[in-house]
């Protein structure tokens, strides 16, 4: 399985890259709404993660790829809380808009204060040198991580739901589940610990083109059958 994963990664990373760089801007060129420009800015910097990690494999260990690692922890501070609105939005709710994207503001200082003072070290998986939290990083930063993880994947199974009942199709909380597989996958598969970013990163794509479905084929009303 080892060496599989090894012939794999990098190739892989490449194409997870390119498809959420394709997909941020397919949407912005399907629409110019709200809905468009936070799915163009969630793909973006998910295409940013992708290629600063797939870097690592010429760059190696130095101060430059440790400088776009941090920024890597600020994207995933941003990025996470902004999955928030984007489910909302797609679902159709009616909630109070104000308190969504108060909420998502308030995640996101976490998620800078949790950039901020991670402490990170160099780790090389299947030829590709990345910088990932050290166990130097104090409890609380740690939590802060955790929380916003977890914290991004609820909405997409709530709102997923709200969509659903509201007769907008399964996409939302499909998204929901693709994440929570791949990223989940790595902890009871022991062989996999070391390829759990891969793995995170495939969920990822598939979760964004779940996202992008009812972008697409929002006219037609299109949703994966029940």
């Amino acid at each position: 399985m080892e060496s599989f994963f090894n012939a794999i990664t990098v190739p892989a990373m490449w194409v997870i890259a390119f498809l959420e760089l394709f997909g941020a801007c397919f949407a912005l060129y399907k629409s110019r709404k709200l809905i468009n420009v936070l799915f163009f800015i969630e793909c973006i910097g998910l295409s940013i993660d992708a290629f600063i990690q797939v870097l690592g494999v010429y760059i190696g260990v130095s101060q430059g790829l440790l400088a776009l690692s941090y920024l890597r922890f600020v994207l995933h501070g941003i990025l996470v809380p902004l999955l928030i609105p984007i489910a909302y939005l797609l679902s159709g709710s009616k909630w109070n808009k104000i308190i969504i994207y108060a909420i998502t503001g308030v995640v996101m200082v976490f998620g800078i204060i949790m950039a901020a003072l991670v402490k990170l070290e160099p780790v090389d998986t299947a030829g590709i040198l990345r910088y990932q939290m050290s166990e130097a990083t104090s409890k609380f930063v740690v939590t802060i991580n955790q929380v916003i993880s977890i914290g991004g994947v609820i909405p997409l199974f709530l709102f997923g739901v709200i969509a659903l009942i509201k007769k907008q199709g399964l996409w939302v909380l499909l998204s929901g589940i693709f994440m929570l597989i791949f990223a989940a996958i790595g902890g009871p598969v022991k062989a996999l610990n070391d390829y759990n970013f891969f793995l995170t990163a495939i969920g990822e794509v598939l979760m964004m083109a779940c996202l992008l479905m009812p972008l697409v084929l929002k006219k037609k009303k299109i949703a994966p059958s029940r």
